[in-house]
């Protein structure tokens, strides 16, 4: 076996288990922020809007943010109405949820002000080169997307895909 593959399994192991991590944190709260980076593409949006309509059909509060709109060619996924910019001026999550973003810089104003509040934060990425900024990083090198994870987290959480 190569040491690529050794690497990837141990990697693959630490996700599991972070995964189930997030999933105790994610059902522990209720009042999420969700939050991708900027000059979004379509793991981006497809990761912010799926991960944020999955925690709505869980019965949580979720703020889909971005500092840019969403392109054009995809503004028929199911929520891209409800990204917005930033969190209303008394709004206080009690969770921030990073989604495709490999370094705080990466989620724009919207990412700096989620992650100075006092609350605790999954980092959910894919990205080899993630600064593993979260309370908690869910980190795979070994997905092709931050989708592909979600999809595991999902599992975690018990929550149907639709």
């Amino acid at each position: 076996m190569s040491i690529l593959n050794n690497k990837r399994r141990r990697a693959s192991r630490q996700a599991t288990d972070a995964l189930r991590r997030a999933a105790r944190l994610i059902r522990s709260s209720q009042k999420i922020a969700a939050v991708t980076h900027i000059a979004p593409d379509p793991d981006a949006i497809g990761s912010l809007l799926g991960f944020g309509n999955a925690m709505v059909s869980m019965g949580k509060s979720v703020t889909f943010l971005c500092d840019d709109v969403v392109p054009r060619g995809l503004r028929f996924v199911p929520g891209a109405e409800l990204v917005v910019e930033s969190l209303a001026k008394d709004q206080v999550p009690d969770l921030v949820v990073t989604l495709d973003g490999s370094d705080p810089a990466r989620l724009g104003k919207a990412g700096a002000h989620l992650l100075s509040l006092d609350v605790p934060s999954i980092n959910f990425d894919h990205h080899t080169t993630n600064l593993q900024f979260g309370t908690l990083n869910v980190v795979d090198a070994g997905w092709a997307a931050t989708a592909e994870g979600l999809v595991s987290l999902l599992d975690a959480l018990r929550c149907p895909i639709s």
